[in-house]
């Protein structure tokens, strides 16, 4: 049997490609890394699919290029003019800024190992992103102790 090599490459050259081929107008599929975006992408399990959007808006999934010349995949929390502020919604209190130009592309769907497609610009998916946003930091906070130990 042949035997399987894996090769790691920077996230800033392979996003750096994501964002060439989302900029052509196609859909890119990656794999997600980070525990940010708990509950709702889980890392090193779930996959995402990106588009590029002409307007991104708030509560949009945005795969940005941060000043600090690193990617993010995070929500967009607040808009105003040409600056963005995004934070993950696993995050309690950090954000980060960018501009809007800075926006690559984002999620439309989002899969889990099972197969299973998550459709985020659904009414379903936005409700509960909205509720989940809209708790207290404490009760997220809490809620997210208890989630990764039972479910990671």
């Amino acid at each position: 049997m042949d035997e399987v090599k894996k090769i790691l490459v920077p996230n800033s050259e392979i996003l750096g490609e994501v964002s060439r081929l989302l900029d052509e107008g196609r859909l890119v599929t990656i794999s997600t890394k980070g525990a940010s975006m708990m509950p709702f992408i889980h890392t090193d399990v779930d996959s995402v699919t990106l588009k590029k959007f002409p307007d991104a808006m708030v509560g949009d999934i945005a795969l940005a290029y941060l000043p600090s010349k690193r990617y993010v995949l995070h929500r967009i929390i607040r808009i105003e003019g040409d600056n963005v502020t995004l934070k993950g919604d696993g995050n309690l209190y950090g954000t980060e800024e960018c501009t809007v130009q800075d926006i690559r592309g984002t999620v439309v769907k989002i899969i889990r190992p099972s197969g299973k497609e998550i459709e985020v610009l659904s009414h379903g998916f936005g409700r509960i992103s909205r509720f989940w946003r809209g708790l207290p930091a404490i009760v997220r906070r809490v809620f997210l102790a208890i989630y990764r130990r039972i479910i990671l």
